[in-house]
């Protein structure tokens, strides 16, 4: 019987922490602005110097230049910011409302970008990608 009542309390107790950092509004991703992504870029790569930028849904790609982007978006409250060099890259496809960037790497084998248009965010990632 104590052994029930202590799961009970438990997952009360999990049930509530989550619910407090839900209401804390810690549970949602992160949101930033292009000069609020070329920052944290800038601090993860002080020596890289992006050109151009374009903006998706949720984050934003900046064109780094010798056939190389950086994706720059949220991963939970905080900016994941990746460098993507042609070499890593096996496919970009235009989906609908989205454009997925299938990589070689097994760690994050697809990224999945928001778009309202796809076909012109590919167009630009594959001239930047060369």
């Amino acid at each position: 019987m104590a052994l029930l009542l202590y799961f009970a309390f438990v997952a009360v107790a999990i049930g509530g922490v989550a619910l407090l950092l839900n209401r804390l509004g810690k549970g949602r991703e992160a949101e930033f602005s292009i000069e609020e992504a070329r920052a944290h870029f800038l601090k993860a790569h002080p020596d890289e110097t992006p050109e151009e930028e374009r903006v998706f849904k949720g984050g934003v790609l900046l064109g780094l230049g010798a056939h190389r982007v950086a994706i720059i978006r949220p991963m939970g409250m905080f900016p994941l910011v990746r460098i993507l060099a042609r070499s890593e890259v096996s496919a970009v496809e235009a989906l609908p409302g989205s454009l997925r960037i299938r990589t070689k790497d097994f760690a994050d084998p697809q990224i999945k970008l928001g778009t309202d248009n796809a076909a012109v965010l590919r167009a630009w990632l594959e001239e930047r990608l060369g």
